[in-house]
């Protein structure tokens, strides 16, 4: 009866953008292999136990090994039950919920019977034992060997594979089921047409799932265990207002939504409805966790209304000790993006972690924490602060208690870590925006060092009210400014999308040469991230399976030959992908190659500032599109930038800017070429440039326009532009000028 040496292994993880993985799954041919190690989006460790110590080992790469022999090397014993409990823990460190579960096999290839990994008692084998884990939920397994009533098992492998999954769709619920109200404007089978009349049927333990919509409301929980939810996968609902949870509830989660703020009157307190005090800050909070315990916040967005708004805007709100409530204990807050904040947090609780999140221009990202203990680890702080008010991280009577370490402070974080209590705060091993350490004046110092003033903006605190220890600190960030992708010695990763996992705002990932190909659509949600063309490579994505790279805030993507699914002319234009997508603001496309799409790229209504520059784009529907309002008659202002691109056989649009208002379009050479298309196919008249907008500039532009039909420039709507100065201020080189004016 064998069981032997495995070891488990890493796998792979489906990008979706910030760190989330929608499954991992892995299986060798050892005798335990699972998706992940200490570092990984799904942690597997030894437990922190006897037999974690005694079974479980690590080899010079970090995969961990389990051995379930005796001393002597015999195995288990035949005929009994033996149970060896705390083996393996396993924790989700992705931004997303998922659904943990286990399979294995016996030495030829069928389910292991003897075998069963179990936790808290109950099987996690197969998908109908799913345990969900939210991010940052950890759970510690068991195994249990039942050879009672076997045959001779003495010569038999028992236990050959064993694959460990980790499946954010197996974590979800679905309207419909028991459990579950869905919550939808539009939808017919929709439970609630508002979150806060669903938050008011909610029994304990049910799931409240969200469509993607917009929904201004502030939504109130006075029962246990109720989770916020988007519908679907790709859903990401928007609340102006807050959810509060009544005091002393506990067991909540709230995930995947974007919360606007950015009126601070619209948030929530904790309401004295629910029996509650009022919450620290007047001006209430996106969450107010109040004086409830056990909370997860995760991968949300919280929009504000800027960091020096003194009437506030407050992402997360615990309540203060002061009140007759007990204080609550327990909350992570992990992989969430707070921006344009008077405070990121603010006041009280126990056991509470900040891991994870992106804080930028955010007054007290973390600040008024009183109370219990704090740990603020591996989060970002971007431009964080308000000197001589706020640190970043800003200690209160919770100093003693409180670890702030392993984050990186940048762009000027004035009071990056603040300490006015009495105690000591350890601020210890964080990058405070320089090699040199944080930057002071006058010079301020600790046990360990001193600091100097260095210029790069990143300060201490006023440590005359309690000392900071800072030392040792950090010579370079936590996140990786620059990670390089490809196959050479020097890549950090095998994919961008591994890459997008393991870096946070602002990195650089560089690729190197080779071909990358996606099946399905790459989400790059990371803000303020650069993916580029290492120097000197020309690396190939290979988007021929239909996908489409979905950019968000202030992405740069750049120096890439992109590959779409189309050959020749002659499609409808209505199917196809789009290269590059444009989801979010301050956007940049710049200095590729791309062919082969329905769209070369494209920004969503409403977003401003993109910038699509020096692109060469042939063979498409349409090559460039911006969008602003969907109305004729309302163009917004848009900013947009299209310069120096070259367009060649666009069938439909060369480009477009559409309900924009101050665009600009400048020095791009285009081609609009309907040869391919039936008279079915084709616009009335296809165009070279259309202009739908109010206040945008064309100039310095060559057009042309091959086939009859085919318009060089296209007005409509609230264009402003003169047909004169379009002739005057571009070169037209079709023999007959072609401008259509549909306004």
């Amino acid at each position: 009866m064998l069981i032997g040496l495995g070891s488990i292994a890493a796998g792979a993880g489906t990008l979706a953008g910030t760190g989330a993985f929608t499954s991992v799954t892995a299986t060798r041919d050892a005798v335990v292999n699972v998706a992940g190690d200490a570092g990984a989006l799904l942690s597997i460790q030894a437990a922190d136990s006897p037999n974690g110590d005694a079974y479980v080992s690590t080899n010079s790469n970090g995969e961990v090994g389990l051995d379930l022999s005796t001393d002597s090397g015999s195995g288990v014993n035949p005929n009994a039950v033996t149970q060896i409990d705390e083996v393996l823990r396993v924790m989700n460190q992705g931004t997303q919920p998922v659904g943990f579960y286990v399979e294995d096999t016996d030495g030829n290839g069928s389910n292991s019977d003897v075998v069963t990994f179990e936790a808290n008692g109950d099987s996690v084998e197969g998908s109908g034992n799913a345990v969900v884990l939210e991010v940052g939920e950890s759970l510690v397994l068991d195994i249990e060997v039942d050879t009672e009533g076997e045959p001779d098992l003495s010569d038999t492998q028992i236990l050959s594979t064993v694959t460990f999954y980790a499946d954010y769709a197996q974590s979800q619920t679905a309207p419909g089921q028991d459990g579950v109200l869905y919550v939808s404007k539009t939808a017919d089978d929709a439970d609630f047409r508002s979150i806060a009349a669903a938050a008011n049927a909610v029994s304990t333990g049910e799931t409240i799932l969200v469509d993607d919509q917009t929904f201004e409301e502030n939504v109130l929980v006075d029962v246990d265990r109720v989770a916020f939810r988007p519908a679907s996968d790709s859903a990401s609902p928007t609340l102006v207002g807050g959810i509060a949870f009544g005091p002393n509830t506990r067991g909540h989660t709230v995930t995947g939504f974007t919360f606007d703020i950015t009126d601070p009157s619209t948030g929530v307190d904790e309401p004295s409805s629910l029996g509650g005090a009022s919450a620290f800050r007047p001006n209430g909070a996106a969450i107010n966790i109040g004086h409830a315990s056990d909370v997860i916040v995760t991968a949300n967005t919280v929009l504000g209304a800027g960091k020096s708004n003194t009437d506030g805007s407050t992402a997360i709100s615990f309540d203060d000790t002061t009140s007759s409530f007990d204080l609550g204990v327990g909350a992570t807050v992990a992989n969430n993006e707070f921006v344009d904040l008077y405070s990121g947090s603010w006041a009280g609780g126990d056991q509470i972690t900040f891991e994870g999140n992106t804080f930028r221009n955010c007054g007290a990202a973390i600040g008024g924490t009183e109370g219990g203990s704090v740990e603020v680890v591996r989060n970002i702080f971007d431009a964080c602060g308000l000197e001589g008010v706020f640190g970043a991280v800003d200690a209160g009577g919770a100093a003693g208690s409180m670890t702030v370490s392993q984050n990186d402070f940048l762009s000027n974080c004035k009071n990056a870590v603040n300490n006015y209590s009495g105690d000591v705060l350890d601020a210890r091993n964080n990058f405070y925006g320089d090699a040199s350490g944080p930057d002071s004046d006058p010079v301020i110092t600790d046990a360990d060092s001193s600091v100097k003033a260095n210029g790069d903006g990143v300060s201490i605190g006023d440590v005359a009210a309690g000392p900071i220890n800072f030392a040792p600190f950090r010579n370079e960030r936590v996140f990786p400014a620059t990670v390089r992708v490809g196959s050479s010695s020097e890549a950090d990763y095998a994919s961008i999308g591994e890459a997008l996992d393991n870096v946070l705002a602002g990195a650089t990932i560089l690729v190197e040469d080779g071909t990358y190909s996606y099946s399905t659509n790459v989400t790059v949600g990371v803000y303020g991230v650069t993916i580029k063309a290492a120097s000197g490579a020309s690396p190939t994505l290979d988007l021929t399976a239909g996908s489409t790279f979905e950019l968000m805030e202030a992405v740069t993507v750049s120096g890439f030959t992109v590959e779409g699914t189309r050959s020749g002319q002659g499609f409808d234009g209505s199917s196809g992908n789009l290269a590059f997508s444009i989801q979010g603001d301050d956007v940049t496309v710049e200095d590729n190659s791309i062919s082969g799409f329905y769209g070369g790229v494209q920004s969503l209504s409403n977003t401003v500032r993109a910038t699509v520059k020096a692109n060469t784009i042939d063979n498409t529907g349409f090559a460039i599109a911006v969008q602003g309002d969907s109305s004729y008659s309302n163009s917004n202002f848009s900013g947009d930038t299209i310069v120096g691109n070259t367009v060649t056989a666009a069938e439909l649009q060369g480009i477009a800017a559409t309900y924009t208002g101050e665009t600009e379009i400048r020095n791009n050479d285009v081609e609009i070429d309907s040869t391919g298309l039936s008279d079915a196919q084709s616009f009335d008249n296809n165009r070279g440039i259309e202009i739908s907008g109010a206040d945008v500039v064309v100039t310095g532009n060559v057009v042309d326009s091959i086939q009859s039909r085919d318009a060089d420039f296209f007005l409509a709507g609230d264009a402003t532009n003169r047909v004169s100065d379009l002739k005057a201020d571009n070169t037209i080189e079709d023999s007959t000028a072609n401008i259509v004016d549909n306004r």
